[in-house]
Parts: structure tokens; sequence; C-alpha cells
């Protein structure tokens, strides 16, 4: 037998049939709302000034709700993109020549960048 699952949106602010369900962030608290396209065109009148006037920042949703700006945490690559190498072909060539290496975990950058300039090709 099939089963039919229906959702209705119901507008929170005032109870009538919602359109749609929409973020909303502000002073560090984030809320999902359901709305109906009156209340929401009501909403987005009020905030058209603030947004005509304010700066934009990029924005990303997750989980968690917005979360602002994602930092940059990478240093840009120095190493000839010899990371993208199978570790253990490096692990070898850097016992070989007489380089220190671990058996597990990150091959140095010193090591990586010996091997690409020795090993331009890969």
């Amino acid at each position: 037998m099939a089963q039919k699952t229906e959702v209705i949106l119901t507008d929170d602010l005032d109870g009538s049939p919602a359109e749609d369900t929409f973020r909303v962030s502000w002073e560090g608290q984030a809320v999902e709302v359901e709305l109906s396209s009156d209340n929401r065109k009501r909403i987005e009148e009020s905030l058209a000034a603030l947004f005509d006037a304010g700066r934009r920042i990029p924005v990303h949703y997750g989980s968690r709700g917005p979360q602002g700006p994602k930092p940059k945490t990478k240093a840009p690559r120095t190493d000839g993109g010899a990371a993208r190498q199978d570790n253990n072909v490096i692990r070898g060539w850097a016992r070989q020549n007489g380089l220190q290496v671990s058996d597990r975990g990150r091959i140095s950058r010193e090591v990586l960048a010996e091997y690409s300039r020795l090993n331009p090709q890969g």
C-alpha cells in the first residue's frame, strides 16, 4: 500500500498558509521561519533600506545556520604539487637519498620540495 505524506506550512507570524521556509540571522542568532507571501513582502520592504545601505558579506549556511565568511587557513602550496604523489613512493625515495622521514603522518615540506626539485615529472 502506498502512502502520501503532505507537509502544510503555516505562517509563523499570523497562522495563515505559508509559501516557504526562510532563514533569518540577526545579532548572532539564526532562525528558520515560515512566511506567507504577504508577510515576506512586508518584512522585505522593512529591511530594504538596511540592505541598500549596508555592505554585502558572504554567508555560508551549514547545519548550524549562517556561519559568516569562512577564514582562509591554508598557506599557498610551495612543494610544486609533490604532495599529490603517493606518500609511500616519496618516503621510499627520501630514505634512499638519506633524508629523514616518518613512517606515518605528514611528510615535511623540505622533503616534498626536494622530491619535486629532483623529480619534476613526479
